[in-house]
């Protein structure tokens, strides 16, 4: 029987699979995740480039084997800093890994595409590139700051919450897949002025990573209220590793998640 990729089970439509991540980088000196760079692959080919605010980041050196700021990498192999995120299928513990991502088996790309590309330690992760298509704008994404929530009070436009930590993992474990979750603006957070809390009944369990916090504030500006769970990690996964969440929803005519352009390439070849 051939071999059908993941992806390609998940829709029969070229068009919505998976070909492009964002890279994102954690400062060292203000812990801001940064968009650095957009990693793709076509079935054949791996791309990389830099991103322009990977350009402007004076405290930011560019990835090894992966060239200057303003150039492109193409071949047919995964980079090598990228690949050593990939678990080897010949490990005891790789089913178990794929059974965490909500996988039976998984291509090397499909391992990065689902899991976020994580290394202890690591400064880097992925995440799939939101899409504002026909009307509709698409984002998923690991339920970021998990950790975090237990660490003092959240303001929220009506009330002013807080959370222990047996509370978050008691809510945690009963978030199912497929459930819907509601999204909440948070006031005064000092890290993010767009922040989005992402909540099961009345306990928040993480955050929006801030890269798309903006622009789903718009979205929920325009009626967007909830997202969908995609995937769970499971028990023992990292916080980082425990929700992924896909929001679809209908997007205000203009609208973009980068309406800057910070995620646009740098590469002008």
């Amino acid at each position: 029987m051939p071999y059908t990729s993941v992806l390609e089970r998940a829709s029969a439509d070229t068009a919505t699979r998976v070909v492009d991540l964002l890279v994102l980088w954690q400062r060292p000196d203000t812990r801001q995740i940064v968009p650095i760079g957009r990693f793709g692959f076509n079935g054949v080919e791996y791309t990389f480039s830099y991103t322009r605010t990977a350009t402007e980041l004076s405290s930011f050196r560019p990835l090894p084997g992966l060239g200057g700021l303003f150039d492109r990498y193409q071949s047919t192999t995964m980079p090598a800093v990228f690949s050593q995120r990939v678990m080897s299928d010949q490990r005891p513990d790789y089913s178990s890994y794929l059974h965490s991502l909500g996988l039976e088996r998984a291509t090397p790309w499909e391992q990065i595409v689902y899991s976020g590309g994580p290394r202890a330690g690591d400064t880097l992760q992925f995440m799939q590139m939101p899409v504002v298509s026909e009307g509709t704008a698409t984002a998923q994404f690991l339920v970021n700051g998990i950790s975090h929530i237990p660490d003092g009070l959240l303001r929220l436009d009506d009330r002013t919450v807080q959370v222990t930590r047996p509370q978050l993992d008691g809510a945690l474990a009963g978030v199912q897949k497929f459930q819907s979750v509601r999204l909440a603006r948070e006031i005064d957070n000092p890290e993010d002025p767009h922040a989005v809390l992402v909540m099961d009944g009345t306990v928040p369990l993480g955050w929006v990573p801030r890269v798309l916090s903006q622009g789903v504030r718009q979205l929920m500006d325009a009626g967007l209220a909830e997202a969908v769970v995609d995937n769970l990690g499971s028990v023992g996964a990292s916080d980082h590793e425990r929700l992924t969440l896909t929001i679809r929803t209908s997007a205000p005519e203009g609208f973009s998640f980068d309406p800057d352009g910070r995620w646009d390439p740098a590469f002008r070849g």
